[in-house]
């Protein structure tokens, strides 16, 4: 059952990198192929292109970064941002609704695995000190 738990979170890692390599080239390309040729598509894509390496950076658990966003220490932090990101790409071009289909299954993902198996899927977290020692949170 641990093994298992085990390989779920490392496909669960797979994938968010995978999302956040698909964000990172999705904002490149929309930024010279998008329809919205504005200054605020500009700016939606720049974006998603930073959310994109954090996504990278986040699921590389590297704690110099996750100290400064401490919501992407816990599955529903997780899941929320991935679901905002989502949202976030949405434009005029259909494959807007394929980046949005891919980014809120992971972020309800993320969320599910952080209220069912936070411990395995962040084990550094505030949550998963507070359960092992009682009044240090």
């Amino acid at each position: 059952d641990n093994e298992r738990s085990k390989k779920l979170v490392v496909a669960i890692r797979i994938l968010g990198v995978v999302v956040g390599l698909t964000c990172i080239a999705y904002g490149i390309s929309m930024l010279f192929l998008g329809s919205d040729k504005n200054a605020r598509g500009y700016i939606a894509n720049f974006y998603l292109v930073c959310f994109g390496i954090l996504i990278v950076i986040a699921e590389a658990r590297l704690s110099s970064v996750l100290t400064h966003f401490k919501f992407m220490q816990t599955g529903i932090g997780m899941g929320a941002f991935y679901i905002f990101v989502g949202f976030m790409a949405l434009s005029s071009d259909w494959w807007c609704y394929v980046m949005l289909a891919i980014c809120c299954t992971v972020g309800f993902v993320y969320c599910i695995a952080g209220c069912v198996c936070q411990r395995i899927l962040f084990p550094t977290s505030k949550t998963r000190q507070a359960i092992e020692q009682p009044g240090v949170a």
